[in-house]
């Protein structure tokens, strides 16, 4: 007789964990639906998630001793919300980055890393997560987070784990509203002028290439701080070889292909003799060792004291950075098409944001005129 916890590798690279039940000549196999990342910034949780299942270990073998026969139920954790998150995260037909994101938020709010019940999520647990996103995230990513989770609760009431969904409860007035006038942050290319001519001591030179990097190529952190030597490659345009970045983005998962401009090109060739795989390499193994959030508030720090340095009136901000290119873009006559393709938008849509900034700049433009001081006979 037996219970033992055995492995099995994964197409993602994780690990599954299952259990190998053997009594009285009879095998059975039960899959925990536990997996495990493997890496080294998740080695905390996984360890919490081999706790769990030495748990549910135990508790085979003391019903095998109590039983003297193979009986277990079909599904195990059906009650974990972490569980139910890790299915997701490893079903290659979801978005799972917004899978893990969610994931990674509640254990967060909760500060639990092995089990969170179904049942444990009522109405006001929502309203107290709601209030948490939206001090780490913006309003509108936040309400994309809160619409996984009413999918993950209506999932759970499908499979009966709960009766009813408990987001259905939230009171309107009560649940978050969507910023439809949300004020997008960018620079003017004599603001960034202004940044690179600026020296702010305390900040590692690395922050400011990155940002400036990003300002001329639109990448966003989840993509440029990780980005390596090996994403660069040459592409032939009409005859005329460029350079561009080939990349799987971070958010969509989508493959996507970026002509570099002449100042990120510069970047570039200031970080080429860094002798690591990743361009910017301080920062990746920063983000490898504390997490790339934690870095990146550090930057955020370092860019509002920057921007206050070179008397910059604004909010700047790491994905300010997205927002001067794309700002820029339009500007210099791209068209929203093209300008879509280069930020990797799915919908056209989510870029036509950018068309009222252009709008608004024109307005003030035509608004520092002067006015003819005719008088009249």
């Amino acid at each position: 007789m037996g219970v033992v916890i055995r492995e099995k590798n994964m197409n993602d690279g994780s690990v599954s964990l299952y259990l190998d039940i053997y009594h009285q000549g009879k095998r059975k196999y039960e899959f925990l639906n536990i997996h495990l990342s493997n890496i080294r910034k998740s080695a905390k949780e996984d360890k919490a998630k081999r706790k769990l299942a030495e748990k549910i270990r135990i508790k085979r073998e003391n019903d095998l001793l109590v039983q003297n026969s193979i009986s277990f139920k079909k599904k195990t954790g059906q009650d974990n919300v972490l569980i139910a998150l890790d299915d997701l995260i490893n079903d290659i037909t979801n978005k799972q980055i917004r899978w893990k994101s969610i994931k990674s938020h509640i254990v967060n709010y909760t500060g639990k890393e092995s089990k969170i019940s179904f049942g444990s999520i009522d109405e006001k647990w929502i309203i107290g997560f709601q209030s948490y996103l939206i001090t780490k995230i913006s309003n509108n990513t936040a309400l994309n987070y809160l619409s996984l989770l009413n999918s993950l609760l209506k999932n759970a009431c499908r499979d009966k784990i709960i009766k009813n969904n408990p987001y259905g409860f939230v009171p309107k007035k009560a649940r978050l509203k969507k910023n439809r006038d949300k004020q997008r942050v960018f620079l003017l290319l004599n603001e960034i002028e202004k940044l690179a001519k600026t020296e702010c001591p305390k900040m590692p030179e690395e922050f400011r290439q990155i940002f400036i990097f990003c300002c001329f190529s639109g990448l966003r952190w989840s993509d440029a701080h990780c980005l390596r030597w090996d994403n660069i490659i040459s592409i032939n345009n009409n005859g005329k070889e460029e350079k561009a970045i080939r990349f799987r983005q971070e958010k969509t998962e989508n493959v996507q292909y970026l002509p570099l401009s002449k100042q990120a090109l510069e970047i570039l060739n200031q970080k080429r003799n860094n002798n690591s795989e990743h361009v910017f390499s301080e920062i990746n193994s920063k983000s490898e060792k504390n997490g790339e959030n934690v870095v990146l508030k550090t930057v955020n720090r370092h860019l509002s004291i920057w921007a206050k340095r070179a008397g910059i009136n604004k909010h700047v901000t790491f994905h300010a950075s997205r927002h001067t290119f794309a700002t820029l873009a339009l500007t210099y006559g791209a068209g929203l098409y093209t300008i879509s393709k280069l930020l990797g938008h799915q919908n056209i849509m989510t870029t036509t944001i950018y068309t009222k900034v252009i709008d608004d700049m024109k307005s003030n433009a035509m608004a520092t005129l002067p006015k003819l001081k005719i008088e009249n006979n």
